[in-house]
């Protein structure tokens, strides 16, 4: 009966640690930038331009406007590479 619980427990931890490496490949390396656009006076900018740009490339990322409240959220960007000196 132990051999039996000790096969089982190994079956379950092994197929636990497979399942990890599995969902972990799914995910791609993304970041994220929000914030808020105010104008001298400290109010809100409805619909001002807030564009991305990419520090590697010095190109254009994401253009987008802010909302009425003068917040933006920009998802899905590519994130740097982790540079090692």
């Amino acid at each position: 009966m132990q051999k039996v619980h000790r096969i089982l427990l190994t079956t379950v931890f092994l197929a636990g640690l497979l399942a990890g490496v599995r969902t972990y490949g799914q995910g791609g390396a993304t970041g994220a930038i929000s914030g808020l656009v105010l104008d001298t006076s400290g109010a809100a900018v409805e619909g001002a331009e807030v564009q991305i740009i990419d520090a590697r490339t010095e190109g254009l990322t994401r253009k987008l406007a802010t909302n009425v409240d003068g917040a933006f959220t920009v998802t899905l960007l590519p994130r740097a590479p982790i540079r090692w000196w």
